[in-house]
């Protein structure tokens, strides 16, 4: 296959609207631990051009799905006005990115009619409104739709089936779709912004794409996206998404581990997490000892004091746990992995840095692993590539339709309720 032809299958297959992607030029990601914002400008030669970011600690949302309407709402405006400010511009309308609503992939085959014509996007896109309408769901909310597989009369799979003749097409959809209530959610915290929803999506997908390259994805890639109160598994095959799952664990559950097994603040056990610990015993050196802080002592007299391994101990288990989780996750799929296996992994998230977890990771999984950065959010000459801004990146290339499918249409049971809502805990917050 010649690199035009690669070039050219995205806008071929996606059927997606050039109009509607150029209104996304901002994205805000409502994580765990943190909530985002991104103000971008899309560059000529591809990529992104940083205009301006904020950042704010995640209030009201745990493992992903929001506790707290209002705080939930106020953190996402903090960190719009911050991003804002840094670009000199206002927003209207966003993409967001996130990673609750306890994604979930289904997979459905499905056929239209050529006639003896030749195919072109339109029949795609077709084929996937049908492979929607098979799969709708009040409960759930569809949110990305790929064509899996493409096929002419039955044939072998194709790539691209644009300009080939025959009877009917065959494909075989995957979507992701999220709780509806989520989506709910979300969209009174933004509505209550003044910000309109233009795309939605999901974190484990978005971090995969912008941290895997083209041929990656192509023979077949799992991602993990260990973030800190969901962990993200996305597994790429022939240049698509195949599946997409999540487990509501993550690196703040480590944290919590070790500020109970070591009696201290989780302030001073996730700095204590990033700086020395390891999921491998031969790092964890019992003659080394670490100053810990007990709760209550003053931050300039600690009183504890730990060996090294001891955060070994604490630490390995639960990331032993996180891990067989998602194995269990993937098992569920085994027959799609068996046609569509995978040939390396690429470790992401900010719980990934953990000392030693590569090779845990290789451990258990197999697979060869790399650490992976996201490329496409640049800011003069520097790239946004922290694992933080993997999923901006990635939502940002999917809203411009890089995946060849569709995104989510705004469907949501309960939206107008939802917007109702927030509008009068606007005007309470306001007015008493």
């Amino acid at each position: 296959m010649s690199s035009a032809a690669l070039d050219r299958r995205p806008a071929a297959i996606g059927g997606f609207d050039p109009a509607a992607a150029s209104r996304v030029r901002a994205v805000v990601d409502v994580g765990t631990s943190k909530f985002g914002c991104w103000i971008v400008r899309p560059k000529r030669s591809g990529g992104f051009e940083l205009r301006g970011k904020g950042y704010q600690a995640a209030d009201g949302v745990r493992s992903g799905e929001i506790v707290d309407g209002d705080n939930a709402e106020l953190g996402i405006a903090a960190v719009v006005h911050e991003a804002e400010q840094a670009a000199g511009e206002e927003l209207r309308a966003v993409a967001v990115v996130t990673s609750g609503g306890q994604p979930r992939s289904a997979h459905v085959r499905v056929e239209v009619p050529l006639f003896g014509r030749a195919a072109d996007g339109a029949d795609i896109a077709r084929a996937l409104d049908a492979a929607r309408k098979q799969l709708d769901d009040p409960a759930r909310s569809i949110i990305h739709l790929v064509p899996l597989e493409l096929s002419i009369d039955g044939g072998r799979p194709l790539r691209d089936p644009n300009g080939m003749r025959g009877e009917s097409l065959q494909v075989l959809a995957h979507a992701v779709s999220i709780d509806s209530r989520h989506v709910a959610q979300l969209r009174a915290c933004l509505d209550g912004c003044h910000l309109d929803v233009v795309g939605m999506v999901s974190s484990g997908y978005a971090s995969g794409w912008s941290v895997t390259t083209e041929e990656e994805r192509e023979r077949g890639v799992l991602v993990l996206d260990l973030g800190a109160g969901v962990s993200n598994v996305a597994h790429f095959f022939g240049g698509r998404l195949a599946l997409l799952a999540a487990v509501p664990y993550g690196g703040d559950h480590i944290t919590a581990d070790l500020a109970h097994g070591l009696s201290t603040q989780r302030a001073h056990a996730e700095r204590i997490k990033s700086l020395y610990t390891s999921v491998q015993a031969r790092h964890g050196d019992a003659d080394q000892r670490i100053a810990v802080p007990h709760v209550g002592d003053p931050e300039s007299w600690p009183s504890g004091e730990v060996a090294r391994s001891r955060l070994t101990e604490i630490a390995r288990p639960r990331v032993e746990e996180i891990l067989e989780l998602i194995r269990n996750q993937l098992k569920d799929h085994a027959d799609l992995f068996r046609a569509m296996p995978p040939a390396g992994l690429v470790l992401t998230g900010g719980a990934s840095r953990i000392e030693g977890l590569v090779e845990l990771v290789d451990e258990m999984f197999g697979l060869p692993v790399r650490f992976g950065r996201p490329d496409r959010i640049q800011a003069g000459e520097v790239f946004e590539c922290e694992p933080c801004a993997s999923a901006a990146n990635g939502a940002l290339a999917l809203c411009r339709g890089e995946d060849g499918g569709q995104g989510w249409r705004g469907e949501s049971a309960g939206t107008s309720l939802g917007r109702g809502w927030s509008r009068f805990r606007k005007w309470l917050r306001e007015n008493f």
